[in-house]
């Protein structure tokens, strides 16, 4: 069988003819993004190979020769010895959000110690059950664990003393096989897809918690709770549950969480005998990660009208006045995620995370401080209003005349594929394509906002509320610590009112997780809320499509009198 070598980490494989170059990677351990699932869509699996000759299009077809390479999901090996080589971008590393607002509570853990001096004994409880038994003091430790659609974080936390013992985050080796919540429940709506989504999530949790526990210099074996926070399909994935009704309407989920199982049961380390909860959920779109947000951030006990969203791939929020809850979500898709742009990437090493505009031309500012390699969502959002706000982009979403655009501007807007386009950066070397905004690209963040907007002022809608009327915006999530109010404003994802108003709250479904774990009655409360909690169903809310449509609209500038 052809012997192939991905480079630069020179790691060889065996793989025979007809494999993708996609699956040889992944069979070599090594991380590869599809977010597409192998269509050949998101194009953000791009390699290049040292013999062209010796790969071939699925469809057996010679592969393409393009500048940046071939896609590894739609090109197959033949039957000769081959080099890949992996670029930077691909290979970068995320930075993961791991920090998140938090509610001080009592230090009053489900899993508790009592040790007996007389005996130099330890005795465990798991809520007034005794579980254990051990010499000496025992450790009492436990997880509380975010499991984000693009990214995870482990929190040690030593449960007896209440304090944080480390933090470990990492990519979500899901995204790799879909990137948004749809794409995944379809691939595990059947077992041998859900085995692979199951499998591949638990393997990282597994090495994330040994990672986390060596750091802090303790052993795993004295973790006696796990808290998974995640969305819907998160814990039914992790659960090893079929999410095929959550894709189907009414989109009821199967776990509606409050409920604790067996860690050795879902394939995760701990104790003997160690406990997973798994926290309430208000629907099939508005998970366990909201459920955590409420409880991190004490929403419910906020007086006057409050706004939490969480944006990403799936736009859930919470609209809470004087302690009443309503919920939602929108399919906001992977635009801000950086997925379905074209030079779009994740929020790492080299990404273009900020932009601003002037008559004088575009600075840029990257993660890192590094030379440029794509653009992430923040970057993009920020690229998008300073569009808008400079009328390089009209209110339907469309490039402006160039004639209408300042030509220090103007001279930056080229043909891309054919199409205008606006060059963010130029290319770092000779070969390499210039960084750029499409008009496609402009349609995604349209299509994006639109819908978070329209979701905004449904739940207005329901409770009868403008705008003017909201007292605070919560923005949770790592995508919502790196905007800028004023882009998201720029944009019309938010009203203008509400650019003043706007707090970034962090990681709290990591920080609702770690709740959960120290006040046992922090549960007690939670699955209250939840319960009282009202959800709306944005399909069937009215004039919904009216206000959809409406809300795709960029704001609309006046022009200054000649």
């Amino acid at each position: 069988m052809p012997n192939v070598v991905f480079h630069p980490r020179k790691v060889a494989i065996e793989a025979e003819p007809g494999l993708t170059l996609l699956d040889a990677a992944r069979r070599a351990g090594l991380e590869l993004e599809s977010p597409c699932n192998g269509l050949g869509t998101c194009k953000k699996c791009r390699v290049t190979v040292d013999k062209p000759d010796c790969v071939r299009h699925r469809n057996g077809e010679r592969a393409a020769d393009e500048v940046d390479g071939i896609l590894a999901c739609t090109t197959e090996i033949r039957d000769a010895d081959l080099s890949v080589t992996i670029p930077e971008q691909v290979r970068g590393r995320d930075r993961v959000l791991i920090s998140g607002q938090r509610v001080e509570r009592p230090i009053n853990p489900w899993v508790r110690r009592e040790w007996q001096s007389s005996t130099n004994r330890s005795r465990i409880f798991y809520g007034n059950t005794l579980m254990w038994q051990e010499a000496g003091l025992a450790p009492v430790f436990g997880l509380a664990v975010d499991i984000g659609t693009t990214t995870l974080v482990v929190a040690l936390l030593d449960l007896a003393e209440g304090r944080e013992l480390g933090t470990v985050g990492a990519l979500n080796p899901q995204a790799r096989l879909g990137h948004d919540v749809l794409t995944r429940i379809q691939i595990a709506s059947d077992e041998a897809g859900l085995t692979q989504m199951h499998e591949i999530l638990v393997a990282e949790l597994r090495r994330m918690t040994e990672e986390v526990a060596n750091r802090a210099g303790v052993d795993v074996s004295g973790l006696r709770e796990i808290v998974l926070s995640g969305n819907t399909t998160m814990l039914h994935l992790a659960a090893k549950v079929n999410p095929r009704s959550l894709g189907r309407y009414p989109y009821t989920p199967v776990i509606r969480g409050d409920i604790s199982l067996l860690a050795t049961d879902l394939g995760l380390l701990g104790a003997p005998g160690a406990r997973v909860y798994l926290p309430p959920v208000l629907d099939g779109f508005v998970g366990a990660d909201i459920a955590a947000g409420i409880l991190a951030t004490g929403l419910r006990n906020l007086t006057g009208v409050t706004l939490f969203i969480d944006v990403g791939t799936n736009g859930e929020m919470v609209l809470a006045r004087d302690g009443r809850l309503i919920g939602t979500s929108t399919a906001a898709g992977p635009a801000f995620e950086g997925m379905n742009i074209t030079c779009g990437m994740r929020g790492m090493v080299g990404a273009i995370e900020k932009v601003s505009i002037s008559a004088s031309g575009i600075e840029t500012k990257t993660i890192g401080g590094v030379e440029a390699v794509g653009l992430c969502g923040s970057g993009l959002v920020d690229a998008v209003s300073e569009m808008v706000r400079n009328r390089v982009v009209e209110s339907s979403g469309r490039f402006a005349p160039a004639a209408a655009i300042p030509r220090a501007l103007g001279e930056l807007l080229i043909r891309y594929e054919g199409k205008p386009a606006l060059r963010l950066a130029r290319a770092r070397s000779p070969g390499e394509p210039d960084i750029v905004l499409t008009q496609q690209d402009v349609r995604q963040v349209q299509l994006a906002k639109g819908a978070v907007r329209a979701g905004i002022e449904a739940l207005l809608a329901h409770e009868g509320l403008t705008p003017a009327m909201v007292d605070r915006v919560l923005l949770a999530g790592s995508f919502g610590a790196h905007l800028q109010p004023a882009s998201l404003v720029g944009i019309g994802l938010l009203p203008d009112e509400l650019g003043g108003r706007v707090t970034a709250v962090g990681n709290t479904s990591r920080t609702g997780a770690e709740a959960m774990l120290l006040d046992r009655e922090a549960r007690t409360e939670l699955v209250a809320t939840i319960k009282d909690a009202v959800t709306i169903d944005l399909a069937h809310a009215p004039s919904f499509e009216n206000t959809f449509v409406k809300a795709l609209a960029f704001p609309k500038l006046e022009r200054a009198a000649a």
